[in-house]
């Protein structure tokens, strides 16, 4: 599973850290933003295989995220996990709908559950291990160490 990326958008800095360690250490190479407009700026600099995204965060929410990412050439298939702490406020089976998502997570949620369904939502997508070198890739920022 090595070379595959993913980028995490969550404003809470424990989950995000959490997060980051658990996909790290089952194989991925995570990248971590600290809001939705990080998030869109880290995904437009280089391409990720998976999406995992919080719904509300400041500047640009999870939703706003999706749409941009869907909209994107690069991103219009891109598996997108969603997390939340507002699953019976939002209407997730439309979110799922309207953005293809691939799983919505409720907080608190396991993180080792969310890597399980990482590895799952990559193995079904049939996403191939990307290399830097052919995708001309720049290495991902690393974790804010804090």
């Amino acid at each position: 599973m090595s070379g595959q990326f993913v980028l995490v958008a969550e404003d809470d800095t424990a989950t995000a850290k959490v997060l980051w360690h658990v996909l790290v250490n089952t194989g991925f190479d995570a990248t971590i933003a600290t809001d939705g407009r990080e998030a869109w700026e880290i995904a437009q600099a280089m391409q990720f295989d998976l999406i995992i995204t919080d719904y509300q965060m400041p500047y640009l929410n999870g939703r706003e995220l999706c749409e941009l990412l869907r909209n994107s050439t690069w991103y219009s298939d891109t598996p997108i996990i969603l997390t939340t702490a507002k699953c019976f406020e939002l209407d997730v089976r439309q979110l799922q709908k309207d953005y293809n998502l691939f799983t919505v997570f409720q907080k608190p949620f396991s993180p080792t559950k969310v890597a399980k369904a990482a590895t799952q939502c990559l193995s079904l997508h049939g996403m191939s291990t990307l290399s830097r070198e052919s995708a001309k890739i720049p290495t991902p920022p690393v974790i804010p160490k804090a």
